[in-house]
């Protein structure tokens, strides 16, 4: 994945024998729903989600003229989950001011150093793909589009996709995934 980089254009071929380019346009900071702001102590980890960081939201597909042949747009959804368990906590300290009794110049005064706190957790997720929509330009002017869902279960696997079969007639395609764990011996196995 292009860290840093929201839009990415690659040529196919060279300038002499232009075969076209694709143009990519990645999740940014925004789409992660970065908290930019200033942390209160100096070098404290910030939240962001980087698992939502760089991933394929727009490819548009030119022909060698220029001309706009194919765009796939994507829709993400992700988790966050936050292990709030005090054993990873993990704590970040200022000094927030010193009250001397007495003379601060002299090196024997007593004095009280103030400190606040700030407790942070650990934060993990993960990006799943839920929606592509695939934009056709055909060369007769004519639009196809394609929209195509995906669902997940408790376990990120794939379970179903959705798509349209033929449009005229209204008809989607539904395909469902199974795995080893929707079976159990008890059941007698799979049968035809």
């Amino acid at each position: 994945c292009p860290v840093g980089y929201s839009h990415v254009e690659v040529f196919k071929g060279s300038a002499i024998h232009n075969s076209g380019k694709t143009a990519y346009d990645f999740t940014t900071l925004s789409d992660a729903q970065a908290n930019l702001i200033s942390p209160f102590f100096h070098y404290a980890p910030l939240a962001q989600r980087d698992w939502v960081l760089g991933l394929p939201k727009r490819v548009a597909v030119y022909d060698s003229t220029g001309k706009l042949v194919a765009i796939t747009r994507n829709t993400y959804s992700d988790s966050l989950v936050s292990d709030t368990n005090t054993n990873f906590r993990s704590r970040k300290l200022g000094k927030v001011s010193t009250t001397y009794n007495g003379d601060p110049a002299n090196p024997s005064t007593p004095y009280t150093e103030y400190y606040a706190n700030s407790d942070y957790f650990p934060e993990t997720g993960r990006s799943f793909l839920t929606k592509t929509i695939d934009s056709f330009y055909h060369s007769d002017n004519s639009l196809e589009i394609v929209e195509k869902d995906i669902q997940y279960d408790t376990n990120y696997n794939v379970i179903k996709t959705t798509a349209p079969y033929d449009q005229t007639r209204g008809l989607t395609l539904e395909k469902r995934f199974y795995y080893p764990y929707n079976y159990s011996l008890s059941s007698g196995g799979i049968k035809k």
